[in-house]
């Protein structure tokens, strides 16, 4: 048994195509520990050290991969903020596995995000899959520096030491998705809202013979929700909400932002419906609901939002004869509001809840024929 480090968190094993005797790599915080089995050797390196404007951290590795040469061994270690780390192993001998002379650790290039697995491929090209965007596939420059005394890094905007030959389309992960017939040819298309940080997109798949993408749009922000608008075949809308703010999209040819529909954009949004029986959106936000009436160019705008400073937690609508609209609110309570013909908010009542653990309404649409 050996007594390791307490902040270790992560195990490297050695596979028997690298070393015949077998051993581990412990991966601790700020610390990388070879362990050979069969002659009990232990040998400590210290990972350098990630400068950022606050000082100095220990980086977290995620992922890693071997590549082995004739007479060295390389490293892969990428960390939890894509930063990649580089560490050869010198064999003592040509072809000769088992026996280490030397463990180096450097700082090697940086990724546009953070990444879920790395493959370094037989033809010693790198294959990164991504949190977030496309999987990038990279073909190596050179190793770097070959000698550097500095025991810390600065992660570059840049990558450097790495050619980018191809980028592999990905929608994974999916944050969320509708289903709707956007066109009105009767098929449905699935709308996808991809990725959970600031490389991020939206796109739009259609079945055919098989599944092709007919529209994608790259966002600049984290997105947590999408919504969609459409008044038959008038205008079609595409509600994307932040965490803090709220944006517009048109579709037509092309995935294209707008400002001047009358949304709330200064927060986030739960959701976007377009009545028929009132002809107008309407939005709920954390802060307050907003209706909007469209006639022709023109629009008429009315907003309610909760006195008490309290936050609007979730909404749901229920339209009947009337259109009611139940909000759940920071303060315990469910708020009744209702959107009057003559076109105003008015609140009818409150309840107050016995469990303040909830979270969701459940609303029931029903139209006359």
């Amino acid at each position: 048994f050996i007594r390791t480090n307490p902040s270790s968190y992560l195990l490297i094993p050695i596979p028997e195509e690298i070393s015949l005797e077998g051993g581990v790599i412990i991966v601790s915080r700020g610390i990388l520990t070879l362990i050979e089995y069969e002659n009990k050797k232990i040998k400590v390196k210290p990972l350098p050290w990630q400068k950022t404007c606050f000082g100095k951290r220990h980086p977290l590795i995620s992922c890693f991969d071997y590549y082995r040469g004739v007479s060295k061994v390389l490293l892969i270690m990428i960390t939890e903020e894509g930063c990649i780390l580089k560490s050869i192993f010198h064999c003592l001998k040509k072809n000769f596995r088992g026996k280490w002379n030397k463990m180096e650790i450097k700082y090697f290039s940086s990724l546009p995000g953070a990444a879920k697995s790395v493959k370094i491929l037989a033809n010693g090209f790198l294959f990164v899959s991504m949190e977030e965007g496309n999987h990038l596939h990279f073909h190596f420059m050179h190793l770097g520096k070959k000698k550097t005394k500095r025991l810390y890094f600065s992660p570059e905007l840049r990558t450097k030491n790495l050619f980018l030959i191809d980028e592999f389309v990905s929608v994974s992960p999916i944050v969320a998705i509708r289903k709707q017939d956007l066109f009105n040819r009767g098929n449905k298309q699935l709308i996808l809202l991809c990725g959970s940080k600031s490389r991020s997109s939206v796109r739009i798949l259609q079945k055919t013979s098989g599944v092709d993408l007919i529209r994608e749009k790259n966002l600049q922000k984290k997105p947590i929700g999408v919504n969609i608008i459409k008044n038959d075949s008038i205008f079609i809308h595409i509600i994307f909400s932040f965490q803090k703010t709220t944006a517009s999209f048109s579709l037509n040819r092309n995935i294209e932002e707008i400002n001047n529909n009358g949304l709330i954009i200064d927060c986030s949004t739960f959701s976007t419906e377009f009545l028929k029986s009132r002809k107008g959106v309407f939005q709920s936000t954390n802060k307050k609901i907003r209706f909007i009436k469209y006639r022709g160019l023109k629009r008429k705008i009315i907003q309610w939002e909760p006195n008490e400073g309290s936050l609007i937690s979730n909404s749901t609508i229920l339209e009947v004869k009337e259109v009611l609209i139940l909000l759940i609110l920071s303060n315990w309570k469910v708020s009744v509001i209702k959107l009057e013909k003559n076109f105003f908010f008015l609140e009818v009542g409150r309840l107050m809840l016995e469990n303040p653990y909830l979270d969701f309404l459940f609303g029931v649409k029903i139209q006359k024929k």
